[in-house]
């Protein structure tokens, strides 16, 4: 995208733009209207991220995956409020926006969502903006651009960008170990960004050193089965620290708290060694042999405030054996372990998803 090359020396603000089109050509429209905004004097583009709406939208088949149909733009400018909030309405109204109908087809539709964390009480600077708040959209999570969304119920996913992962664990780091592989083979299109362990000696710190990922060792205490508080608080800076979209529970055996989960909705998953909602909790591959299962498995969750609850992304079935030991099934659940966990982080990262209540639609 063009950016404007003057030179000025007054301080830069930053200003996060929501950017849409229902009218062919979308993406032509969408990239006109951020080449527009960029040449503004002392304005530039920072970043672009498509976004996903979860609700259908009422157009040809085909047209349906355009990565453009939407957009959440960060611009750094010199000029203020006032001055960027007239000129990109300005340029709403010369690109044609259409307004016949109300929530009807518009060739562009330009909103300010927020300048520089500021609420500004004029109808152009309402923060965050109300269309935003009334529509679900999933996307990723403009934190990482190192602005504040405030309280707007939407996080993040764009195929324009990869993944950042954070990873926290307490052992051996087998699952982070095959996410690695995985992205070293070109098969998921993201980075693990930070590792955490809550045991100092963890094993899974080691495999990070040797990949040169950035981790460390984060002290939960005094707390021995939860992560909460200071320790809490911690976590999430460092992970908004190191711009993580989306959190990775990689045999984390802590109970996460709503803190987290607000701080990044949707965006926390976990690996579970059984077919939830069948065995939740520990030593689930036990609990399926004492049961006398035919079939164990693994899943692949979001997780909410529930114990291994939250809407399932990915199972795979593991048969039970006639002579099956705890030990024998567990090795079998875990080779699958380390192709569903890869395998979600693929659909993550695609965008290509939705969640619906408990089900998450893929597609």
């Amino acid at each position: 995208m063009g950016s404007n090359t003057t030179t000025d020396h007054r301080a830069e603000s930053r200003a996060i733009v929501s950017l849409g089109s229902n009218i062919e050509p979308r993406h032509a429209h969408l990239e006109g209207a951020l080449r527009r905004l960029s040449a503004l004097p002392g304005t530039r583009l920072v970043s672009a991220s498509s976004v996903i709406e979860t609700e259908p939208v009422d157009v040809p088949e085909e047209f349906r995956d355009m990565a453009f149909l939407n957009l959440a733009a960060v611009f750094a400018t010199t000029l203020d409020a006032f001055g960027f909030s007239r000129a990109m309405h300005r340029i709403e109204a010369e690109m044609g926006r259409v307004r016949t109908v109300r929530n009807g087809p518009r060739t562009i539709d330009i909103d300010l969502i927020d300048f520089d964390g500021l609420r500004v009480d004029t109808p152009e600077l309402v923060l965050p903006h109300p269309r935003a708040l009334s529509r679900d959209f999933v996307m990723k999570p403009l934190a990482e651009l190192g602005v504040a969304t405030g309280t707007a119920p939407y996080g993040i996913i764009s195929p324009m960008k990869k993944l950042k992962l954070g990873v926290l664990g307490s052992g051996s780091g087998s699952n982070m170990q095959s996410i690695v592989d995985a992205i070293d083979a070109g098969t998921i299109d993201a980075e693990v960004a930070i590792v955490m362990a809550d045991f100092p000696d963890a094993k899974i710190l080691d495999r990070a050193r040797r990949h040169n990922i950035p981790c460390q060792y984060l002290d939960c205490s005094p707390w021995k089965t939860k992560l909460e508080g200071r320790a809490e608080d911690e976590c999430i800076d460092i992970l908004r620290k190191h711009g993580v979209d989306v959190v990775v529970l990689a045999g984390f055996m802590r109970i996460v708290k709503p803190k987290l989960l607000a701080a990044f909705p949707n965006r926390v998953l976990n690996i579970h060694p059984a077919l939830l909602p069948a065995f939740p909790g520990v030593h689930s591959w036990t609990q399926a042999l004492d049961y006398g299962c035919k079939v164990a498995g693994v899943t692949v969750h979001f997780v909410d405030a529930g114990t291994d609850s939250g809407p399932i992304i990915v199972q795979r079935a593991v048969p039970v054996l006639e002579d099956d030991t705890p030990e024998t099934l567990h090795a079998r659940i875990q080779v699958q372990e380390h192709e569903a966990y890869p395998e979600a982080l693929r659909i993550i990262a695609s965008g290509k998803y939705r969640i619906e209540g408990r089900r998450v639609r893929i597609g």
